[in-house]
């Protein structure tokens, strides 16, 4: 499972569907992306991505029975803290091999996440 993550559903649409589906940036890629406006999901190159807003703690709900490979949170300063450490807990990959976890750029230092012991 993919998923983006937002202030709101509809920050993502804007800042991220909106860019993704812009034929001059993407020229032909772009009608790849298929989205109905108000919808949780979009399909993007014959894969499906959920979207979940997260205005406040009460959305770390939004992310229960989840188990995602690959997440994308739009300005994830703006996430409230507590739904961000749920949604890490949800990525598969950062089980299984660690992952990096890109900082604000003026830091330019990668926030990286330690491996998780391994299971014997």
């Amino acid at each position: 499972m993919i998923i983006i993550v937002g202030r709101s559903l509809q920050t993502i649409e804007r800042n991220c569907l909106d860019v993704l589906q812009d034929l001059t940036l993407f020229g032909e890629l772009a009608a790849e992306v298929r989205h109905t406006r108000g919808a949780t999901t979009v399909e993007t190159l014959r894969r499906v991505v959920h979207l979940v807003g997260a205005t406040d703690a009460r959305a770390e709900g939004r992310l229960s029975g989840m188990t995602a490979a690959h997440a994308y949170a739009d300005e994830v300063t703006l996430l409230p803290p507590a739904f961000f450490r749920q949604l890490l807990e949800h990525l598969s990959a950062l089980r299984q091999h660690g992952a990096v976890v890109a900082q604000p750029p003026l830091t330019r230092q990668p926030l990286r996440m330690p491996n998780p012991p391994s299971s014997r």
